[in-house]
């Protein structure tokens, strides 16, 4: 009887000694790096420049080394990481339709990696056909990528209609879109 306490003795006692260093062994298992990157394209259509809002939010708040966005396959890197760091978000200016890449380095050195096609250029200007019937100026304008607003005649914005719109003009007119 004697061995037995002496054993379950023994035994509570290697497992009360062994208790912190199963712990600490347990504490220094690094917690797994977890982004959401997110890419905003800009609203509207542009023939120029557009600026497209990268988001960055660091799931289990391990932190990043660094982070980088570029326009294209061929691009080159822009470096965010200090205002991904700083503010959780940063603007990039791009110039045309192509798809828009953004990486982040964790600590470990593992890199995540997000991308966007964005369409919001339209370079090509719209078609126009105008033709004179009688006192009548007929104008038909398409454009198949980002449409037709509105078209001008002698600066007065006509409303897009399948209706006829009356206006009155003496001379020489000019039509703008």
């Amino acid at each position: 009887m004697n061995r037995r306490i002496l054993l379950i003795f023994f035994l509570t006692l290697l497992l009360f000694l062994a208790a912190p260093f199963a712990a600490s062994a347990a504490d220094t298992k690094q917690t797994e790096a977890k982004y959401i990157i997110t890419i905003a394209a800009p609203r509207g259509w542009h023939t120029k420049t557009a600026t497209v809002t990268i988001k960055l939010e660091d799931i289990n708040g391990t932190g990043f080394e660094s982070a980088g966005a570029k326009q294209g396959s061929s691009g080159n890197w822009q470096d965010m990481t200090k205002d991904l760091g700083s503010y959780g978000w940063a603007h990039m200016d791009i110039s045309d339709n192509d798809t828009v890449y953004v990486f982040v380095t964790d600590k470990t050195g593992k890199s995540h990696l997000k991308s966007l096609y964005i369409e919001c250029f339209d370079k090509e200007p719209p078609m126009i056909d105008a033709e004179i019937k009688g006192r009548s100026l007929l104008v038909d304008a398409e454009d198949e990528q980002s449409g037709v607003e509105s078209i001008y005649l002698n600066d007065t914005k006509i409303e897009s209609s399948s209706e006829p719109q009356q206006c009155e003009s003496y001379g020489d007119s000019r039509v703008r879109l």
